[in-house]
């Protein structure tokens, strides 16, 4: 697949990468790479003419991936986005911000409707300009702008990389299991024994990015199962329920069952972070009309140096688990 997409490249441009880069004649480059190179890659691009396509609520995505449908249907879920993608005709660094919240708009609602997904890939294409992101619960970190047609490679590696991810490098949430269309999750109980919950109605979710991400569901024997993200300076809450406990303290849940899944600095081992982006106190000026939305180390397919956008002084969620009571 790699070398096949590099083969369009002539050593100094994309070929095909069309001179005026306007929405249609990108996607329909994409489209091509894809037929020609991708067509056995499980996720395919997908794209939206209109803001009313996503079931849930409006928004138009100039480019997505998700797994192809068994039915072609021009209405598109949240819950099954994978990679989202904005395209722009023209690259002007003063507008940095409006592309970025602009892609941030897409990944909240995409975490909105995988509340117990850990991180979600996008990426943004200006003209001929290219940077790689991702979104977990403690803020967004990217490669770094660059010019496809000189770094063909970097362009080459992000198509391939999110085209055939697995569920692990998607951020997919790999420790909940589905068998016969139940969802299950095995906790380790008081005693130290492995215990299995079939997960039911989500109760609570939370639907902003950068938060503990908290997320309740009920179970089948009447138990609550909790997904949240915990600070690393603070004491687990687990800790805290199960001390509680010991003193006798009433009216505090229980708990049955926890498991740690995983923790920020496992999933962002290895990347460097030379400095942050802090946004609080920047204005933007939105060159085109943004269509709202109405929700109020991993690596990158490319290897990559991050620059984290995260501005927020508040504590930071560090280490994710689940518990039941």
């Amino acid at each position: 697949m790699l070398e096949g997409i590099l083969t369009t490249h002539d050593g100094k441009r994309w070929t095909d990468f069309p001179s005026i880069p306007d929405e249609k004649p990108v996607w329909d480059w994409l489209r091509s790479l894809e037929e020609r190179f991708l067509v056995d890659a499980p996720y395919k691009f997908h794209t939206t003419r209109t803001a009313n396509q996503f079931k849930e609520r409006k928004g138009q995505m100039d480019l997505f991936l998700q797994r192809p449908a068994a039915e072609e249907s021009h209405t598109f879920w949240y819950k099954h986005v994978l990679v989202v993608g904005e395209q722009k005709k023209s690259y002007d660094t003063s507008r940095f911000k409006a592309v970025f919240l602009q892609l941030t708009r897409y990944v909240r609602s995409v975490f909105a409707d995988q509340p117990t997904r850990r991180f979600a890939h996008s990426f943004s294409l200006c003209d001929s300009k290219m940077e790689l992101w991702v979104f977990d619960r403690s803020g967004a970190y990217s490669s770094g702008t660059f010019d496809i047609h000189d770094e063909p490679d970097k362009l080459a590696r992000a198509l391939v990389g999110y085209a055939t991810m697995d569920d692990d490098l998607m951020g997919l949430d790999t420790f909940v299991e589905r068998q016969d269309g139940h969802r299950y999750v095995t906790l380790v109980d008081a005693s130290d024994k492995e215990t299995r919950l079939r997960l039911d109605k989500a109760m609570v979710r939370q639907k902003a990015i950068v938060c503990r991400g908290t997320t309740c569901y009920e179970t089948q024997d009447s138990h609550v199962a909790k997904f949240s993200w915990a600070s690393d300076k603070r004491k687990l809450e687990v800790e805290q329920l199960r001390r509680a406990e010991a003193m006798g303290v009433e009216g505090v849940a229980r708990v049955v069952a926890h498991r740690r899944i995983t923790t920020i600095a496992e999933m962002r081992e290895g990347l460097q972070f030379p400095a942050a982006h802090r946004f609080r106190g920047e204005d933007v000026q939105f060159g085109d009309p943004p269509t709202n939305t109405t929700s109020s180390k991993r690596k990158s397919s490319s290897d990559h140096t991050s620059g984290d956008a995260s501005g927020s002084k508040r504590r930071r969620p560090a280490a994710e688990s689940v518990h039941t009571w």
